[in-house]
C-alpha cells in the first residue's frame, strides 16, 4: 500500500453499477476519502471483508422523516381516507421535538447504508440541523383552498432561495391531486422551472384519486368535504394523471411517487420523458394492498424507476435494502443487478445527485455498503445479492466504517 493510500479493502465481489461486477475485487481509498483504484486481484495488504460484496451506498428516493418516531405503521391501512385522518391525528399528538425525530430517522438511514435521500419536508430547514447524509428537501405544499395559495407560494419561493448547503438542496412537493388543485399545481411548477428545482408529487396513488380527477367524487372528495377543505370549482372535470405528467415535464426533474394506478398511455409518456422518474415504494404499496405495481412495465419500456421506503407511517423501517429484498422475492425473474440499480444509480439520477452518488468509480467519495453473500456464492458468475435472508449490512463513508452500534443496533436487512 503506497503512502497516498489510506485504506484498501478486498471482497469476493464488487458491484460498481457503472460497469460489470468484479470478482476478487480490491477497492483502495486515498487520504481524502476518495476511491483511488478499483481492480481485480488478491492484495494481501488489503483488509479482507470475506465472502461479501461491495456495492455503492444507497439512495432513497422518497422518505417522510417526520414519522421516524413510529415503531409500527399507522393503522388501519384501509380505507385510505381513514388512514389519512390518523396521520393528521398523529401529527397533532406527538410530543417529541421534531428535531429529535428527524435526527433519529437520518441516523437510521445512515446506519443502513443510505448516503442520499429525497425528503418530503413539512418543517423549515433549520429543524434538520446538520444532517450526516445528503438530503433533497422537497417542501410540501398543501393548499386545497385558494385563500392560502399566496402565502404557500411565498413560502415555497423562500425555500428555494434559502436552502443550499453542502448537505441540503431544495425542491418542491405539491402533495397530491386531492390537496393541490390544478391551478396551484401549475403555479408550483412555474416556480420550480424558474429556479431549476426538482419536484416530487404523489400521483396515481389510489383508485379514489382517479375518481377525484375524472369525476370530482369518491372517498377523497368526501374526506376533504368533511374537513371543510373541498372547493369543487378548483378541480376541473375529466382530468387524469397524464395531465399532471405533462405539466411535470416543465420542471427540470420530477419524481412521480407511487404511481400505483398509471395506465399504459401514462407509462408510455413516462418512458419517453427524459426528466421524469417513477418512485416505487414496495412495502408501502403492499401495506395498502394495491394490485401489482407497474414498475416492471415501465422498465421494459426503458423508463426510469427508483425505489423509496416512504415513511414509518406506512413502513416498519427506513432500510432501503429491505425494499430491494422485497422486490427480489416478489419478482424472482428480475436480475439482482437491475434491482441494485433501483436503489443506487437510478435514485441518484432521479434526485439530480448522480454526479456524486449511485456508482463506484475512481475519484468519487468512497461511500459503499458491504453485503454478506450466501454460502453458494463462490462460483464464477455474479452472485444473487439478495439470497441471504436479512444480512447485517456494513456501511462505509469516505472509506471509513460507521459504528454499527451508533444510534441503535446494527442494521440488519
Amino acid at each position: 500500500m503506497t503512502a497516498s493510500i489510506a485504506a484498501a479493502y478486498r471482497a469476493a465481489w464488487l458491484f460498481p453499477v457503472a460497469g460489470p461486477p468484479i470478482r476478487d475485487a480490491v477497492l483502495e481509498v486515498d487520504a481524502g476519502g476518495r476511491i483511488a483504484d478499483i481492480r481485480s486481484g488478491r492484495d494481501r495488504g488489503a483488509f479482507d471483508l470475506g465472502r461479501a460484496a461491495i456495492v455503492p451506498a444507497l439512495v432513497n428516493a422518497h422518505i417522510h422523516l417526520e414519522f421516524s418516531d413510529r415503531t409500527v405503521p399507522i393503522a388501519p391501512a384501509k380505507p385510505f381516507s381513514g388512514w389519512v385522518r390518523n396521520v393528521v391525528a398523529h401529527r397533532r399528538s406527538r410530543t417529541e421535538p421534531i428535531e429529535a425525530i428527524l435526527s433519529h430517522g437520518i441516523d437510521e438511514l445512515r446506519r443502513c447504508g443510505t448516503v442520499a435521500a429525497g425528503e418530503i419536508a413539512t418543517v423549515d430547514t433549520e429543524h434538520y440541523q446538520t444532517p450526516s447524509i445528503d438530503l433533497t428537501l422537497f417542501r410540501e405544499i398543501i393548499g386545497p383552498l385558494r385563500v392560502h395559495w399566496p402565502a404557500l407560494l411565498d413560502d415555497a419561493e423562500r425555500h428555494l432561495t434559502e436552502v443550499r448547503t453542502s448537505r441540503l438542496s431544495p425542491g418542491l412537493s405539491p402533495h397530491a391531486p386531492h390537496t393541490v388543485p390544478q391551478d396551484l399545481f401549475e403555479q408550483t411548477i412555474d416556480l420550480a422551472a424558474r429556479y431549476a428545482a426538482p419536484v416530487a408529487v404523489h400521483l396515481a396513488e389510489t383508485v379514489d384519486e382517479l375518481s377525484l380527477l375524472r369525476e370530482r367524487n369518491g372517498d377523497l372528495v368526501a374526506l376533504m368535504r368533511s374537513l371543510g377543505l373541498w372547493d369543487a370549482s378548483a378541480h376541473p372535470l375529466g382530468r387524469r394523471p397524464l395531465d399532471w405528467l405533462q405539466e411535470l415535464t416543465r420542471a427540470p426533474r420530477a419524481l412521480v411517487v407511487h404511481g400505483n394506478y398509471l395506465d399504459a398511455k401514462e407509462l408510455d409518456f413516462l418512458a419517453e420523458s427524459q426528466s421524469l422518474s417513477l418512485v416505487y415504494c414496495p412495502r408501502t404499496h403492499a401495506y395498502f394492498g394495491h394490485p401489482p405495481h407497474p414498475f416492471q412495465k415501465l422498465l421494459e419500456r426503458g423508463g426510469r424507476v427508483a425505489l423509496g421506503t416512504d415513511g414509518r407511517s406506512s413502513n416498519p423501517d427506513l432500510n432501503l435494502w429491505r425494499e430491494a429484498e422485497f422486490v427480489s422475492r416478489q419478482h424472482p425473474g428480475l436480475p439482482s443487478g437491475t434491482i441494485l440499480d433501483l436503489v443506487t444509480r437510478a435514485g441518484a439520477e432521479a434526485l439530480g445527485v448522480g454526479d456524486r452518488h449511485g456508482v463506484l468509480s475512481v475519484g468519487r467519495s468512497a461511500n459503499f455498503v458491504v453485503v454478506p453473500l450466501a454460502n453458494d456464492a463462490d462460483g464464477g458468475d455474479p452472485p444473487d445479492l439478495f439470497a441471504m435472508v436479512r444480512p447485517e449490512l456494513r456501511a462505509f463513508q469516505n472509506g471509513i466504517e460507521l459504528d454499527r452500534h451508533d444510534a441503535g443496533m446494527p442494521c440488519r436487512a
